[in-house]
């Protein structure tokens, strides 16, 4: 119920700010942003605590903050999540349950890990967030139906016009409009 709770608030938001502290936060931060753009969702990644703070005041009752941390602790974004939730958005978090940002989570999705003996965010957790983030993507664009299909293939087709994000990499001119100008097709052209 937890899960999609979640998959609804994101699916039907009017625009979603993706706020995260850390350098494992803010990789999954940036990955879900991207994710959620390719489906066709307005989506943006924070990390600057400024601008956390800027956009968690932009935000309204439409809209939903996705807040990622492990730690769940740290009072910059804890403030940015304060500051969006006084605006009336739906605050989603990915955290250790029994944070202070789980606190502060209208929908938790609550991961624990075991502490990591040599890092204080561990392989354990970087897997754990990254498969949340991909669960919520799929069911996500299954919320979304075809229009989330639609985009998808479109963004896939403007990658492949130009050999980018294909399996087998062909390289293709970018320049192939231009009379006179070398052409790269596996081979220089004279």
């Amino acid at each position: 119920a937890t899960v999609e709770a979640a998959v609804g608030a994101l699916a039907g938001a009017r625009h979603i700010d993706v706020f995260a502290t850390g350098i494992t936060s803010w990789f999954m931060a940036q990955d879900m942003q991207a994710r959620l753009f390719r489906l066709g969702l307005s989506a943006n990644a924070w990390v600057d605590y400024h601008l956390q703070r800027v956009a968690a005041a932009a935000q309204n009752a439409e809209g939903v903050v996705l807040a990622i941390s492990h730690v769940g602790g740290l009072p910059s974004l804890l403030d940015a999540v304060d500051i969006a939730r006084r605006q009336g958005a739906k605050v989603v978090s990915l955290t250790q349950p029994g944070t202070l940002l789980a606190d502060r989570t209208d929908i938790l999705l609550a991961l624990s890990v075991p502490d990591d003996a040599v890092m204080h965010v561990g392989i354990d957790a970087y897997l754990t967030h990254l498969t949340a983030i991909e669960i919520l993507t799929v069911l996500v664009a299954q919320r979304r139906g075809e229009p989330a299909v639609h985009r998808l293939q479109v963004v896939r087709a403007a990658l492949q016009e130009h050999g980018v994000d294909v399996r087998s990499h062909p390289l293709k001119s970018w320049d192939s409009g231009h009379p006179g100008k070398a052409h790269i097709d596996g081979a220089a052209n004279e």
